[in-house]
């Protein structure tokens, strides 16, 4: 609370303001120690209350000190009185005032009311009194359980994360990239078959994980890898917090709590680095999303500290929405689908990555977030689309024979997750369920496309 013996920096830059309204911004700073954006803040406060007439003169000031505030507690909730000689006008004010430290509280609600009173002076002048009314609720910030929990595990994990010893590949005649992107596992999401004519929890979801990687590596191992690539978020857990809610708070069916699918979702994620980094040197590449955007987030974290001390396996885990991988001729945009629209995605690729974009003939972007597959290439004005999904069927156009080189070519990539309760009332169902990996060539591009099936 205030000093009621001292008055508050906030206190002596409100006076010099009122006695100097046309002062600057730069000799207050320096005067009082402070920033020219503060003090920008208090005269603005202090020219309002000059505008309407409200000077702290005009306000009988407190005499006596034993009597400036209350305090009442009744339960689970208090009642704190403050007097002061100062006008309170804005929200700002009573928390200058009061000196509220909003590091620990939380403003739940409040009230701000304005209104005017006029009276007659003795010689019959009428002179109107702006009159205001600030109220807050407050409420003591809550510790962010699954931040600390994160914070605590990566810590753990970097202190103790296995020694994994280093992998001296040979050169490969010729090199390719091996991309496989795990699009909207959902892990945590529930459906039922009798619901909606399938089942989806979250040992079907691990299953599937480990089923797909596996056969995506077998169906691409006559290629000679270089480097594997693996997309990770997208919506790998299904809910982000406590509430069994979306980032967004939107309400989840889900199967298990938020612990126990990060939980899973490390273990699973851990399994298939492992098992790439005995073929390839890895690239751990994360996408924010918007089911799990602060749990997806802290999972990448998690991996990054367990593999803290393996040589072959890099990571790129920054909360960045659209993230970029140049490999030889190809630049290959990453994001989940959510945030940009797909007809800024190519000057977001050539501003973004200027560098890479300026030497690459061969441009691609891999979305999600949809769960079917959409494949679009665009040159100049013309879209055309070669590929969609619509329910039980894959329509692709023939007739067309366009060259990847020197075209954006925009692809959605199939999900794993089944379909929860919503989407099967709103029949946003019946596509493909596939796990997807892409094979690049340094030289030609994206060589082959490949599909495990569930």
């Amino acid at each position: 609370m205030p000093n009621t013996e001292e008055k508050s920096k906030s206190q002596q830059i409100r006076e010099y303001y009122l006695e100097n309204p046309e002062r600057g911004l730069k000799e207050a700073s320096i005067k009082f120690s402070t920033s020219e954006l503060y003090c920008n803040k208090l005269r603005k406060q202090v020219r309002k209350r000059l505008k309407y007439g409200i000077e702290k003169k005009q306000v009988k000031p407190i005499e006596s000190k034993e009597n400036s505030s209350t305090f009442d507690q009744k339960g689970d909730k208090a009642e704190y009185t403050f007097y002061t000689p100062v006008r309170i006008v804005s929200v700002d004010d009573l928390v200058d005032a009061c000196d509220i430290d909003l590091s620990n509280w939380d403003i739940e609600r409040m009230i701000c009311n304005k209104w005017e009173v006029g009276a007659k002076d003795k010689e019959g002048v009428i002179s109107v009194t702006p009159l205001f009314q600030v109220k807050v609720w407050l409420k003591p910030k809550t510790p962010n359980l699954i931040v600390d929990f994160i914070k605590n595990t990566i810590e753990e994990m970097k202190a103790y994360s296995p020694k994994y010893p280093i992998i001296n590949r040979p050169l490969k005649k010729d090199p390719t990239l091996f991309m496989i992107d795990i699009a909207d596992p959902h892990f945590g999401k529930y459906a039922s078959k009798i619901e909606t004519g399938e089942d989806y929890n979250i040992e079907i979801a691990a299953k599937r994980y480990k089923e797909g990687f596996d056969g995506l590596l077998d169906k691409g191992s006559h290629y000679d890898h270089e480097k594997i690539v693996i997309i990770g978020g997208n919506d790998a857990a299904h809910i982000d917090n406590p509430f069994n809610t979306t980032t967004a708070g939107t309400r989840q069916d889900t199967d298990k709590m938020w612990h126990e699918i990060l939980e899973r979702l490390k273990w699973a994620n851990i399994a298939i680095i492992e098992r790439a980094a005995s073929v390839a040197d890895v690239l751990y590449v994360h996408n924010m999303s918007n089911h799990d955007f602060m749990l997806g987030y802290c999972l990448a974290q998690i991996l990054e500290a367990w593999f803290h001390n393996s040589p072959n396996v890099k990571f790129d885990v920054t909360p960045q929405h659209r993230k970029y991988i140049q490999y030889g001729r190809n630049l290959i945009g990453q994001t989940h689908g959510d945030g940009a629209k797909e007809i800024d995605l190519p000057s977001c690729m050539a501003v973004e990555a200027k560098k890479a974009f300026s030497v690459s003939d061969y441009l691609y972007w891999y979305c999600k977030h949809v769960h079917h597959k959409i494949r679009n290439i665009k040159e100049g004005k013309k879209h055309i689309q070669l590929e969609k999904d619509g329910k039980g069927i894959c329509v692709i156009n023939t007739g067309l024979n366009l060259e990847a080189k020197d075209k954006f070519n925009v692809e959605y990539v199939r999900s794993i997750s089944g379909t929860d309760r919503w989407h099967s009332t709103n029949a946003f169902q019946h596509s493909f369920i596939a796990m997807e990996g892409f094979i690049h060539h340094p030289e030609f591009g994206q060589v082959n496309r490949l599909t495990h099936l569930f």
